[in-house]
């Protein structure tokens, strides 16, 4: 990991990297934060999509299909977890002896050449690493970052910084690769139940959650709130709490504005100040309580932090307003664990709405089997629900 680190922010000899899946967010992400390292990016995947067209104007050399031809004299190819070994681009490259990497190497070892902050969790990943980059970014600390999903307000889902000292990452856990980072600081937001297609059980969960913990060499931020996330952490010299009650950074006096949210945020009993944070939902509160501890301990200045907040606007697909009138409202949100579907109704419920009608589509066989009891339980919130096919992909 640290040769490959070394070789990325090796200036006088930049790489030619191929990416497979390139359409993907993730991948998306990754050939961004290498185009601004100053490399030679190209990629390739089944479809041509506007991400690709967008990534094509900053520098990607993009073909579609597949093929061996595009992996011909590259340094290095990285490769998404989609991708099986008859794709034609990752069979020409294992035959070339061209070296292979997993897109959470890559990562890995672009995090390590700065200062890491690694956001992890089941769920609010993306909305806390977001909020996290925007802070920070507000704060004038100018973090490099790469999040999961379209984020308006930052811009694009990553961007390499020269003069920052920060990398902000949304860490994912799905496949274990979690244990990979050797961060600065990280957060825990919660630790469930989930990818059990890959995970034995939740101890197999844990496991992977506590090699990121022993491997956080500064502040390691958690959920007082999610009985996991504080096993795994609490008692550890280098934690800091949030929550409700009884921990590090607290949020009171919490004022529901429909649509947005206010509180008081408490710092070991002591007021800090108070936040109005631009998006909905006591979940949202507690991501937004994470983002303050996490930009408290690199340094940054806790009005300036405030005044970032109200101006977050969330990510896409994250409780995503579609459509408003004097009648209707229409939300899109990604949530595809009981957890997540739980908030974004409980949210919905907030906007005082006379009926709150849900379209669900259930994400992957192995999960909706596992947690189809829970999915059923949580949907009861709703007046009316409609449920679809199973995306399973």
């Amino acid at each position: 990991m640290i040769e490959l680190s070394q070789r990325l922010t090796d200036r006088s000899t930049p790489l030619h990297i191929h990416l497979i899946g390139v359409a993907g967010s993730g991948m998306s992400g990754l050939a961004l934060l290498l185009l601004g390292m100053g490399h030679k990016v190209s990629g390739s995947d089944k479809v041509t999509t506007a991400e690709t067209e967008r990534m094509q104007g900053v520098g990607l050399i993009f073909s579609s299909p597949p093929s061996a031809a595009a992996v011909k004299k590259v340094d290095m190819v990285v490769y998404s977890s989609a991708i099986k070994p008859a794709n034609p681009a990752y069979a020409a490259a294992k035959k070339a002896k061209t070296p292979l990497y997993r897109r959470a190497e890559c990562l890995a070892a672009i995090l390590h050449t700065k200062k890491g902050i690694v956001i992890s969790g089941t769920h609010g990943k993306t909305t806390t690493s977001s909020m996290t980059a925007h802070v920070l970014r507000e704060a004038g600390q100018k973090p490099s970052h790469y999040v999961g999903a379209e984020i308006p307000i930052l811009g694009a889902n990553a961007k390499w910084s020269e003069d920052g000292d920060h990398m902000v990452a949304e860490g994912d856990e799905s496949d274990g690769t979690l244990a990979l980072y050797r961060p600065e600081h990280a957060v825990i937001l919660n630790i469930e139940a989930e990818h059990l297609d890959f995970y034995r059980d939740i101890e197999h969960i844990k496991e992977v959650f506590t090699k990121l913990a022993d491997q956080t060499t500064g502040k390691l931020v958690y959920c007082a709130e999610d009985p996991v996330a504080l096993e795994v952490c609490s008692g550890r010299a280098n934690g800091v709490s949030y929550g409700w009650e009884d921990a590090d950074y607290t949020a009171t006096d919490l004022r529901d504005l429909k649509g947005s949210s206010a509180f008081t945020v408490k710092k070991k009993g002591e007021v800090l100040g108070d936040v109005e944070l631009g998006i909905p939902g006591n979940h949202n509160v507690l991501n937004a309580l994470a983002a303050i501890a996490l930009a408290d301990s690199c340094g940054a200045e806790f009005a300036l932090v405030a005044r970032a907040l109200a101006t977050f606007a969330g990510a896409k697909r994250r409780f995503e307003t579609k459509y408003l009138s004097a009648n209707y409202r229409i939300i899109d949100d990604y949530g595809h664990h009981p957890s997540e579907l739980a908030a974004t109704l409980q949210t919905a419920r907030s906007l005082k709405s006379k009926r709150l009608i849900v379209f669900f589509q259930p994400h992957r066989y192995t999960r909706t089997q596992a947690l189809a009891d829970d999915f059923g339980k949580v949907l009861q919130a709703a007046d009316v629900v409609f449920i679809t096919d199973v995306y399973a992909a």
